[in-house]
């Protein structure tokens, strides 16, 4: 596999950071619309331009978790032989969301 450059890999890291930064923006803007009809959603609360819980500082679900999650397990194995390690990362990020019994 041939080398990156510094100014590659700031790059990389500068797309990745962007792709999970949008996902949480996106996901806090779009939150009170979950579940509501594109009527409905329009009618309760107009357009998605502002964030609209939390007075106004908006607020991110699970779905931004669980990409996070995917995010840093994805990091922990990196390599084709850690997918077993992979997996068990994802597991036990999933399982800190259960309630406990």
């Amino acid at each position: 596999m041939p080398t990156k450059s510094r100014p590659q890999e700031a790059a990389d890291q500068n797309s990745v950071v962007g792709c999970l930064l949008g996902t949480a923006v996106g996901d806090a803007l779009g939150l009170p619309y979950e579940g509501l009809s594109r009527r409905r959603g329009q009618s309760m609360y107009g357009a998605p331009d502002r964030y609209r819980f939390c007075f106004g500082k908006g607020m991110v679900s699970d779905d931004t978790e669980h990409t996070c999650m995917v995010a840093q397990a994805l990091l922990t194995a990196i390599l084709p032989r850690n997918l077993f390690f992979l997996i068990v990362v994802l597991f036990h990020g999933f399982r800190r969301l259960l309630p406990p019994y």
